[in-house]
């Protein structure tokens, strides 16, 4: 009788080849010796964790056959856990599903789990563990240990810029600080590190003076901005080129974001301010043409028309000579 390829590899283990007649969607007898040693590898995993011995559970980890990356022998307790944990719950979902299934057409995976799901716990683990060491180096205020920490892959964050080392130290001890906890969630640390890092491309892009990259960032997503109109990006970009100047002249090298929403709610104002303006003066022009000295002062002491100095005594004086100005004018 031909021994299967998965027979064989099973074996290597010490395991005794099980009753199911798929593995992974393919018949077990019909697999290729490299897919055999796979499945084989995933199957001492699942048999391992079974056992409960973190140390011997890691040693299969670290299997080459395994294909799994990433595997860190000091976790080997938290793994065993995570993995115990997900493995009884899909033997629960298989139990509920698997009655009405006869022996032969079962899976090895509707029980086991798969390579990717192992992956996936050890991911799971390495970015918890990651993030707790994240939270543990903030405090003590070094910038250049803060930023390997959250460039570590296992904390999967996105990507942090060096030359902004002390302005994630120094929001991020802000932010956790502020945290009932003094401790960051992953979902925390991924929405401030992403906002920080636009920060940091965006203090990159002043610093080099470039008009359409500062555009660009403002307009990123990333950055979340409050109350940005698209429609004056430019105007937005002048003012905090020569805000950023101000700030390197006294001895600063990045704009915090408080700093940079400032100047976008500055701008904002300047800009409502002109359009009061404009409205204003078409009020003025408006009473000018009706002729009633009155009305015109009116208009001339809206507070949004800025003009200063209006004496209501002078009304009839202001109507003859705005009256005058503007028939030369339309002359």
């Amino acid at each position: 009788e031909e021994i299967s390829n998965m027979r064989k590899e099973l074996e290597k283990y010490g395991i005794q080849m099980p009753s199911f007649s798929k593995i992974g969607g393919i018949l077990a007898n019909e697999l290729s010796v490299d897919e055999a040693a796979l499945h084989a590898a995933v199957i001492a995993i699942n048999e391992a964790v079974e056992k409960g011995i973190a140390e011997q559970t890691v040693v299969t980890l670290r299997n080459p056959n395994a294909v799994l990356t990433l595997v860190d022998d000091n976790l080997a307790p938290e793994y065993q856990k995570e993995l115990w944990d997900a493995k009884k719950k899909k033997e629960e979902n298989a139990r509920l599903k698997n009655s009405c299934i006869s022996e032969e057409e079962r899976d090895a995976y509707e029980e086991l789990l798969t390579q990717a799901e192992i992956q996936g716990n050890i991911n799971k683990v390495n970015r918890q563990a990651a993030v707790d060491h994240i939270n543990a180096v903030i405090p003590e205020g070094d910038p250049e240990n803060t930023l390997l920490a959250l460039k570590k892959q296992e904390a999967q964050l996105p990507a942090v810029y060096p030359f902004a080392a002390a302005m994630y130290q120094n929001e991020l001890f802000n932010l956790q600080k502020q945290n009932t906890m003094n401790y960051l969630a992953h979902e925390e640390l991924l929405i401030a590190v992403e906002m920080l890092s636009a920060v940091a491309l965006l203090n990159q892009a002043l610093e080099s003076n470039d008009l359409v990259s500062v555009q660009n960032q403002l307009r990123s997503p990333a950055i979340g901005l409050n109350n940005l109109d698209k429609a004056y990006v430019e105007r937005y970009a002048n003012t905090l080129l020569s805000v950023k100047l101000e700030v390197l002249s006294q001895g600063q090298d990045n704009l915090s974001w408080n700093e940079i929403q400032n100047c976008i709610d500055m701008v904002n104002a300047q800009i409502q301010e002109e359009n009061d303006r404009v409205v204003a003066v078409g009020y003025i022009n408006e009473a000018i043409d009706e002729g009633n000295p009155l009305r015109t002062l009116e208009t001339l002491l809206l507070p949004t028309a800025n003009i200063s100095d209006v004496d209501p005594a002078h009304a009839q004086h202001y109507q003859d000579v705005l009256y005058h100005a503007k028939s030369q004018k339309l002359r």
